[in-house]
């Protein structure tokens, strides 16, 4: 492997978040560590991401799922440790 490769390794969870809001359906309220958060799928290109007064538009799942916005952490980070409340 080459030093510019970046292996991304996600768990069964993450995967199924990220197939969910790929559906486009409905809002994904969960909570982390005490943070209220949530995201807001609302096409391929745009995302609404809210965690505890942070909010963020990001035009890609990748971005979604990479972004550092629930207490510093990513949601692939973190998939495993939130309780989803509703979607």
């Amino acid at each position: 492997m080459n030093r510019s490769e970046v292996i991304i390794v996600t768990s069964y969870k993450a995967e199924q978040i990220k197939k969910r809001l790929l559906e486009f359906c409905t809002l994904m309220e969960f909570e982390y560590n005490g943070l209220e958060c949530h995201i807001d799928p609302f096409n391929p290109t745009l995302f609404h991401i809210y965690c505890n007064g942070a909010e963020k538009d990001v035009h890609s799942i990748d971005d979604v799922m990479s972004a550092p916005l629930f207490g510093g952490k990513c949601l692939n980070d973190i998939a495993d440790q939130i309780q989803i409340l509703d979607w």
